[in-house]
């Protein structure tokens, strides 16, 4: 008997640093639980499952309770939700006043939580997936927009506007700009910087044209700094209306997008009521304009080039406007949500960026786009393209968050065309397929990935979700 007494009295002590924040220096592992079908964690121990789980569910996109593919977003709303419940009631509230710890290690989720909810509402007014990804509806954000940047008069001239049309009247519209330009230093103004380039981007309506003409206006007494952007007729002469535009000012810049319209035989720019392109931040990461990246001239537009200049000048005046484009680094407004801190794409820090890991993301994306050339995909030298992989996959050497924005959710567009398309990472010396590889790679990397064993493997956005402990650690 008195064995048994002593025997009980030894399991509570053993088992009672558990219940006062002993967990972390026992070894305790937290485990995953159905949180959306628990009640509200109470106490430190069901915090950190509840936080390990959501982790769990939030950074695996292969995940069926929370997919995280643009057409099933309700699973994080969902997880929104119930944390953001919890975090009402008085008796976790208690729990979190008791143990700072708790409410630090739970504050990640809870932002991101926050920011993907905002960036994916449905705002009412909004018309599907017209959502600009702005924190207010898209009628608030455009009324802003639309106040901060003004049209010069110019450039709503009838005569420049209808010139826009058609490719034998393009040249009328850079004639027209060269004329505003005398005009303007005849007053002592400082002129516009125009250039005609063929984009990497087609348009969205029926022309999916990619030849562009950019006007930029320099900051002064008139108004902020403005780029207007007016799509061109495609390489047939199927006319585009579409137009856009960026101002730049201290609080932030400012998106705009137009419609270049007929009535009654005039023209104007009306502003587009639906945007088809979707999201302005899944693209402007950093809020500000994105750098030129024309493509090669093609023989079409011949007469419009050689209307518009010669081709050393046009190469010194697109570097000259993608240093000051560069140079405006972070211009994040009022209305952006984009994370200053957190999880970022290719944060490059793994000690997992091994052959195991360029195995299961790069090794079939290679041999795929290899299938149709057996020889070539035998000589291919795997071992090589991984080291390679493995230094590009390094994002967040320059987009860290304070020179140039994180890379953060959604992502998809932006790697295919920065990625995949080649632009991204600069300077690099990775070959097409490699690049197709990369894309794949950073985001296994950020969601994390299946390894051979079919164990999950956590990714960058997890570690951030676990990166402050629940419990402090206690000395033994």
């Amino acid at each position: 008997m008195r064995y048994q007494c002593c025997r009980l009295l030894l399991l509570f002590l053993i088992a009672a640093p558990g219940a006062h924040g002993g967990l972390k220096r026992r070894g305790f592992e937290p485990r995953y639980v159905d949180w959306y079908r628990s009640a509200c964690p109470s106490n430190v121990e069901a915090w950190r499952h509840v936080r390990f789980s959501l982790a769990k569910d939030l950074s695996n996109p292969k995940n069926r309770k929370i997919p995280f593919d643009s057409s099933k977003e309700k699973g994080a709303f969902l997880a929104y939700a119930w944390l953001d419940k919890c975090l009402t009631e008085p008796d976790v509230l208690d729990v979190l006043e008791k143990n700072p710890q708790v409410a630090a290690c739970i504050r990640p989720t809870e932002q991101y939580l926050h920011w993907f909810r905002t960036l994916y509402k449905k705002h009412r007014g909004n018309r599907g997936l017209a959502a600009l990804g702005f924190a207010v509806e898209d009628s608030l954000y455009n009324k802003e927009a639309a106040a901060r940047t003004p049209i010069p008069a110019e450039l709503r001239d009838q005569r420049f506007l209808e010139a826009l049309g058609r490719l034998d009247t393009v040249p009328e519209a850079f004639n027209w700009l060269r004329a505003v330009n005398k005009n303007r230093e005849f007053r002592n103004l400082t002129p516009w910087e125009f250039l005609f380039f063929e984009s990497s981007i087609p348009t969205e309506d029926v022309s999916h044209s990619r030849a562009r003409l950019l006007v930029s206006i320099p900051e002064s007494n008139e108004g902020p700094s403005r780029y207007f952007l007016f799509a061109l007729p495609n390489e047939k002469g199927r006319a585009s209306d579409e137009a856009s535009s960026i101002s730049l000012h201290k609080d932030g810049a400012f998106f705009f997008q137009y419609w270049r319209r007929k009535r009654q035989r005039r023209f104007s720019l009306q502003r587009y009521r639906t945007l088809k392109s979707g999201r302005c931040v899944e693209c402007h990461k950093s809020g500000g304009p994105l750098t030129l990246r024309p493509t090669e001239p093609s023989d079409a537009y011949k007469k419009i080039y050689a209307a518009w200049g010669k081709p050393h000048e046009s190469l010194a005046l697109k570097e000259k406007l993608n240093k000051e484009i560069l140079s405006v680094g972070l211009v994040y407004s009022k209305f952006d949500i984009t994370p200053r801190e957190g999880a970022g794409l290719g944060d490059g820090s793994g000690a997992r960026l091994d052959d195991e890991f360029f195995e299961i993301c790069a090794r079939p994306v290679i041999e795929k786009l290899l299938r149709r050339s057996p020889s070539a995909l035998r000589a291919y030298n795997f071992d090589a393209s991984y080291r390679r992989l493995a230094a590009a996959t390094n994002c967040t050497s320059c987009h860290d968050g304070k020179t140039r924005s994180l890379l953060s959710p959604p992502f998809d567009r932006a790697l295919h065309f920065f990625v995949s398309g080649g632009n991204m990472p600069p300077s690099s010396d990775l070959s097409a397929v490699e690049k197709v590889a990369l894309s794949a790679c950073l985001e296994d990397e950020y969601w994390g990935y299946f390894n051979a064993k079919k164990e999950y493997v956590p990714g960058s956005l997890f570690r951030h979700l676990m990166s402050v402990s629940c419990v402090t650690e206690e000395s033994p």
